[in-house]
């Protein structure tokens, strides 16, 4: 359990502040990269999609499939299915596969999870933008 200090009538805890203090240096570090992608609104028009799809790229996702007759028949489909933020469609021959990216709110997933899913997401932007997690760590909030 985390240590609480009692100041002022208020209690203050430490635990929430270090997993709050992660999630922002996480948010600065995906900001970071995607301020150094050339052309990332191309591809990625926020940092938030940037985000969802090293999510679904690393495995933070839910996937769900969907099996057609045809290849035409899963590329009509797929085409209603939309294009929504954090999602993924894919469509190979007559199968549709739809990836969500998994919410890393605090509510989603514990501190573990969330440590892990953020350790493999730095990871795989790092790689699109071929620096160390290390280095775009380090680098987090600096001027791009």
């Amino acid at each position: 359990m985390a240590r609480r200090r009692v100041r002022a009538g208020r209690q203050l805890d430490y635990g929430l502040l270090s997993r709050h203090a992660s999630h922002s240096h996480y948010f600065a570090c995906i900001q970071t990269a995607w301020d150094n992608l050339p052309n990332a609104e191309e591809r990625f028009p926020t940092p938030k999609s940037l985000r969802y799809w090293a999510l679904i790229r690393s495995g933070y996702c839910i996937e769900n499939s969907i099996a057609c007759d045809t290849p035409e028949q899963a590329a009509i489909i797929a085409s209603f299915m939309g294009n929504s933020e954090g999602t993924i469609i894919v469509v190979r021959e007559n199968i549709i596969k739809k990836y969500t990216a998994k919410s890393q709110s605090m509510k989603a997933m514990n501190k573990e999870e969330f440590q892990r899913s953020k350790v493999d997401v730095l990871d795989t932007i790092a790689e699109l933008i071929e620096v160390t997690r290390k280095r775009l760590e380090s680098n987090a909030g600096k001027a791009a």
